[in-house]
């Protein structure tokens, strides 16, 4: 998790189509940056094939936090974190396929949070796994180093992500081998 200006950060999501997760050591390097979300355990590919959407995130405050507590379900938790916590997307892939250099969610003002109309242009997959960083970083004392969870949601996106890697390396082998010939 790379720390931006004073009170945000940046993460990537594991399953970002521009992460590289090789079969060898890939999945060492991927389920250490899914746990500890470090920038030198992410792997990507070359910026000319794809560049990777950045989360930028904020900690939840005083208040925030006790909102969240005091919802019911997981779920629901995750994506009020969301909501309060996200302050931009870097390389914003939309659902048509567009990429938007920096996408800034509109604020509900009195909330503090971004609205339901809102949240319901990103992915639910998308809104689960950075709310569930935010929520890590958000619910522990500062300067203690996070431990993120793998949902099941995202593990399901990355053994998607994990094949589309091999698939292209194998394609670029097969490519330089009959380029040689």
């Amino acid at each position: 998790m790379q720390q931006s200006s004073v009170g945000t950060f940046e993460i990537v999501r594991a399953y970002d189509p521009a992460c590289d997760w090789p079969e060898d050591d890939g999945l060492k390097a991927c389920m250490e940056y899914v746990q500890w979300r470090d920038p030198k355990d992410l792997l990507l590919v070359d910026p000319s094939i794809a560049v990777p959407s950045t989360w930028v995130c904020r900690r939840l405050t005083l208040a925030q936090r006790r909102q969240v507590t005091e919802t019911a379900h997981e779920i629901e938790r995750l994506r009020r974190c969301f909501a309060y916590g996200i302050v931009a997307v870097k390389n914003y892939v939309d659902e048509n396929g567009n990429t938007v250099a920096t996408l800034t969610p509109r604020r509900n003002k009195d909330a503090g949070a971004i609205d339901d109309k809102t949240l319901e242009q990103f992915d639910e997959v998308d809104v689960l796994e950075v709310g569930s960083v935010i929520w890590a970083q958000s619910f522990l004392a500062r300067g203690v180093k996070p431990r993120c969870q793998l949902l099941a949601t995202s593990a399901a996106a990355l053994d998607t992500v994990r094949y589309q890697s091999a698939v292209r390396r194998k394609n670029a082998e097969t490519q330089q081998d009959s380029s040689s010939s």
